[in-house]
């Protein structure tokens, strides 16, 4: 309730109250599991709305397109496209989908969907739209 009046009354106030919260969950999510000897390295991500906590992260994912899907199809990097919607900073976390810009990608297309209030990365071409960009883009591939 208190952040909600906060929320309605300043929301400069509130967004730094929900960055700084969500700075201090990412410092101590990653400091308990770097103690924990028995477990395998935690990967931390968030859109400042969330915090994503697994084994795995966009990389992961990347590299599982890279070295499973396109290696055994012979498909070079450069005809590869990637579509994300948070490539760019929010505060002071990199966009969710910024993990998956890569070095071992070099050569694949990204394209953001997202509002990027930001900027994009260089390398990540800005669409906009949202989810119909999103849909327009699909369209225009499977359209070739």
């Amino acid at each position: 309730m208190q952040l909600q009046a906060l929320w309605k009354n300043d929301s400069e106030t509130a967004r730094l109250y929900l960055r700084t919260g969500a700075n201090d969950a990412d410092e101590q999510v990653r400091s308990a599991s770097s103690k924990a000897p028995s477990h395998p390295k935690l990967r931390v991500t968030t859109d400042v709305k969330h915090l994503e906590f697994g084994l795995t992260d966009k990389a992961n994912s990347v590299d599982f397109i890279l070295d499973v899907i396109a290696a055994k199809r012979q498909i070079a990097n450069e005809d590869i496209l990637f579509l994300g919607d948070e490539f760019g900073p929010i505060g002071s976390f990199e966009g969710s989908d910024f993990k998956m810009f890569s070095e071992r990608a070099k050569g694949a297309a990204y394209i953001s969907v997202g509002k990027e209030p930001n900027g994009v990365p260089e390398g990540v071409f800005y669409y906009g739209k949202g989810t119909e960009g999103f849909k327009e883009i699909i369209d225009a591939q499977l359209s070739l």
